[in-house]
């Protein structure tokens, strides 16, 4: 019967980042906004966020230890390295670290309710991703929907070894969609969670409705769900596999909590009053924090460590306003702040004043920018050989020969032209488009696919106001990126590949800032560099600011699997100087540094005062 679609894992692993990094974003947007709205301390509400961030991607990894990974644990005191992920144990982290952050820091208000809604959104995105990758796939099926996995997919291993395919074949069997079915399910508990929003009499019943909702999409999507994916939970006891058996043993125990909250009908006394923080417990909690990360950074994947990043910085930066504006005379705040500004103002030529608040400004930029750096990867020599497939005939079966590391140095060069439309100071409007060439260089040529030549095309919108920024768009043309996870079969004999990094030709764009763009702000940008998609940086967090002008001066540094540093310098507003270095601090054949240095020139085409 023919199915749905065959899926290639090639680049699986890239769209699993994009989608658990975006399932991240719309949670934490979606907390944040709930907890501006209803007026809570912003440095403590990001702080309480921050903290189940942390422990949600705790739980999502060593809730999938087996017994000698526990046991080593608590007699090493060592993390074992985590390769896996269950959602249920991110959830018990996320809502064991949401309480210990507002116990310790004495909030009184809410807290739970806010991720109701975004939590089943958020996995309903992550799934996507989990589809596409090949991960938590479902049982053999015989639907018209179901998918097969290419022959580099975990699924396809599964059926190999249990004699359902045979090497010569080169899909996994067809399965059922269980990703899918999870993410139509969380979409319809996302609509109930909402609809039902204002029928929960008590604080935190409407996030423990929206989890027992989700326990019993999950218990039933476990029956179509391969038990090899649940991994030590997926064993069968008495009909259902252990992992079912906990969800039924919590689902009791949770809607048991449930109704008794809501007989009681009490809505919790914490509400009312005012919100004392203690600027020790928060600082106390921030340093811990910032120490338990530093020191498990090689734990954490490189995603997770760019989104607990994308939070850790902006909770500093917050935190440090506001005990500067505690602990400082109120006259003289205003003393380092210009002292800095103006030090690093008089370093080049004055820039002509900004724009007035009643002026808008119309101007084409026409930009030129070159690059230069270096990194190391993985090179293995491709053998093929016939072997026996037992059934009488032979098969080919595909081997690396490891070849070591190589260095490879890139050179390029590209153009950035814009349309741009600035209102008042504050608000600025870009459209336009970025292009690159350029070519790598090494001790090995890599023979397939072709990667010496880089090339593309990147249009690009950008919006900002006051506190807040967001661009995107997408690249076209000929990309490598540290995706890995490369199928091995379709290379011939005697090729020479890398086998951490992937050729791309299409990938989309984003670029978030939060923060007053003219004193300091928090940034993020995936993919991290221009004129390029390179493999060095992928993607970037960091604070930046405008050092008081609203006129495109930038001074930012942040972390990129290591360390980067900006700065972008106009003079009298026409001329824009840039330049960009980032290195991950390691040496020998581990080391991977950029330069990036570029000139702008804007055209000026209309300025008038606003009506």
């Amino acid at each position: 019967m023919k199915t749905l679609m065959i899926i290639n894992t090639a680049h699986g692993g890239m769209l699993f980042s994009l989608t658990y990094l975006a399932a991240f974003l719309v949670a934490a947007g979606m907390m944040i906004y709930e907890g501006f709205k209803k007026g809570y301390p912003k440095s403590a509400w990001l702080l309480i966020l921050l903290t189940g961030v942390i422990f949600f991607i705790i739980g999502d990894k060593i809730f999938t230890y087996s017994g000698k990974e526990w046991a080593q644990v608590f007699t090493r005191f060592h993390f074992p390295e985590a390769d896996k992920k269950t959602v249920l144990g991110g959830i018990v982290g996320l809502f064991t670290g949401l309480l210990l952050a507002k116990t310790w820091l004495r909030f009184n208000r809410p807290v739970l309710d806010t991720l109701a809604v975004a939590l089943p959104l958020a996995m309903a995105i992550s799934r996507i991703g989990c589809l596409m990758a090949g991960c938590c796939f479902g049982t053999p099926t015989n639907l018209p929907w179901g998918v097969h996995y290419d022959a580099a997919s975990w699924a396809y291993q599964v059926h190999l070894s249990q004699g359902l395919v045979h090497l010569h074949d080169e899909t996994s069997l067809a399965v059922h969609p269980a990703q899918l079915y999870q993410v139509i399910g969380c979409l319809i508990i996302a609509f109930i969670v909402w609809r039902t929003r204002k029928q929960w009499k008590s604080n935190g019943s409407l996030f423990l409705f929206s989890v027992l909702c989700y326990a019993v999409l999950r218990f039933f999507i476990e029956f179509v769900r391969a038990p090899e994916t649940d991994f030590f939970a997926g064993q069968f006891y008495f009909g259902l596999k252990i992992i079912q058996w906990l969800i039924a043993m919590a689902f009791i125990s949770g809607l048991i909590a449930l109704i008794i909250r809501e007989k009681k009908g009490k809505v919790s006394s914490f509400v009312s009053g005012p919100i004392r923080l203690t600027d020790s417990r928060m600082v106390f909690l921030t340093t811990i924090l910032c120490i338990f990360v530093l020191y498990a950074r090689n734990w954490f994947t490189f995603l997770e460590l760019s989104t607990i990043l994308l939070i850790l910085i902006p909770v500093i930066v917050v935190l440090s306003i506001k005990l500067y504006r505690r602990y400082s005379i109120a006259g003289f705040r205003w003393v380092i702040p210009v002292i800095l500004i103006c030090s690093l103002s008089f370093m080049s030529q004055k820039s002509n004043p900004d724009g007035k608040q009643d002026e808008k400004i119309i101007f084409t930029d026409a930009g030129l920018i070159g690059l230069v750096g270096s990194y190391y990867e993985d090179v293995s020599r491709v053998h093929k050989n016939w072997v026996d497939d037992g059934c009488g005939g032979y098969t080919t079966v595909t081997s690396l020969e490891d070849l070591g590391r190589s260095k490879r140095t890139l050179y390029e060069g590209g153009i950035d032209v814009s349309h741009n439309t600035w209102v008042g100071k504050y608000y600025k409007f870009a459209i336009g488009a970025r292009g690159y060439i350029g070519s790598e260089s090494g001790e090995y040529t890599i023979d397939y696919p072709h990667s010496d030549i880089l090339y593309g095309i990147s249009p690009y919108v950008t919006f900002n106001w006051h506190y807040f920024g967001l661009g995107t768009g997408f690249t076209l043309g000929q990309m490598k990126l540290p995706i890995g996870n490369k199928s091995i079969n379709s290379y011939n004999e005697g090729n020479i590949i890398t086998t951490d990094y992937n050729n791309l030709y299409f990938l989309p764009s984003l670029s978030l800032r939060l923060g007053p763009s003219d004193l300091i702000y928090a940034e993020g940008t995936f993919p991290g560099l221009f004129p390029s998609t390179t493999p060095y940086p992928l993607f970037t967090a960091g604070v930046g600011s405008g050092l008081g002008k609203t006129n495109g001066t930038k001074a930012a540094i942040g972390y990129c699997d290591g360390l980067y540093a900006q700065f972008v310098y106009p003079i009298k507003n026409k001329i824009i100087l840039e330049a960009l270095y980032a290195d991950n601090l390691a040496s020998g054949n581990q080391s991977k540094r950029i330069f990036s240095i570029g000139i702008h020139y804007r055209f000026f085409r209309e300025k008038k005062a606003l009506k």
